[in-house]
């Protein structure tokens, strides 16, 4: 026998589940003979044997006698323990989209999140996807009446996500000076609304569209606007990630004041297949939209 260090037995696990043991030691036979290969099988304590016939004439110098022993129970446990790692991981992402949509729904102040945006930058389709993301026993549906033409477009003003959380969404004109040609009118309504509910407000704007330099001037009127009725600079909601650039437009959100910045691919009548990481960012967005209220001091303004 060929006892050197290139004849070391090994053993692998093969595709099929199996471990293969090789032994790379070498003989020459002068008569038939039965070759046998025992392995100590731990998990079962006891020895598993395989054995083969080899006969003359057959074997060189170089072969080398390959035998395999099928730990069968070894590789169920293994399989064993990869399924109760996927399940207890489908498990916990689960346990975990339920836990946010709880602390929403015991969410007992009156509080409206209000969404402020220009049309086509997907106000509706985020008020759509959130209620979708909470409520995810139902099926998808237009609650907001994404896609509406003019003069319906901007309706339902609220729409109701639990019995004391509303979405409701601030749509602003298509033009340049978006806001401040509405400031007053806006800014009247949330002062009366001021004591009734709480109201975390969020900027929304679409990634598929840059900004301007004339943008920048009116989105930082509105921060600071929002800031002295609220105490805070709005969150904002940047949405269509897939399709455009969120993380150009992120910095100067940043820098306007605005805490929180989200990114969204919103559900919509085209497309809407339920993912858990999708309803997630929904979820963790009205979670904050609702911690945000907790801390927030309301200082009304006098005509600005």
């Amino acid at each position: 026998m060929n006892y050197t260090l290139d004849s070391v037995t090994q053993h692998t696990l093969n595709p099929e589940g199996l471990y293969d043991v090789v032994s790379k030691l070498t003989r020459r036979f002068t008569e038939e003979e039965t070759v046998c290969c025992t392995v100590w099988n731990q998990p079962l304590q006891e020895h598993k044997t395989n054995c083969m016939r080899v006969t003359p004439g057959q074997e060189t110098d170089d072969q080398h006698i390959i035998m395999h022993a099928s730990l069968i129970p070894v590789a169920l446990f293994i399989l064993a323990c990869v399924g109760f790692m996927i399940y207890w991981y489908l498990s916990k992402g689960r346990w975990n989209l339920a836990r946010k949509q709880k602390r929403i729904s015991n969410c007992s102040d009156d509080t409206a999140i209000i969404l402020i945006g220009k049309p086509k930058h997907g106000v509706p389709s985020l008020i759509n996807s959130c209620v979708f993301a909470y409520k995810a026993a139902e099926p998808f549906a237009n609650r907001a009446g994404a896609e509406k033409d003019p003069p319906h477009y901007a309706l339902p003003e609220a729409v109701p996500l639990t019995e004391h959380i509303t979405i409701t969404r601030a749509l602003l004109q298509q033009q340049d000076r978006f806001w401040t040609s509405e400031r007053e009118a806006y800014l009247d309504k949330w002062r009366r609304e001021a004591q009734s509910h709480r109201r975390p407000f969020v900027f929304v704007h679409s990634c598929t569209e840059m900004l301007t330099t004339v943008a920048k001037d009116e989105i930082k009127e509105l921060f600071e606007d929002i800031k002295c009725v609220t105490g805070s600079h709005p969150f904002t909601g940047l949405t269509k990630k897939n399709q455009g650039h969120a993380d150009e437009l992120m910095p100067f959100f940043h820098s306007l004041g605005s805490k929180r910045v989200f990114t969204f691919h919103n559900y919509t009548l085209q497309e809407h297949k339920r993912t858990a990481k999708r309803d997630e960012e929904f979820l963790d967005f009205m979670n904050a939209c609702i911690e945000e209220t907790d801390s927030e001091t309301v200082c009304l303004i006098e005509d600005v």
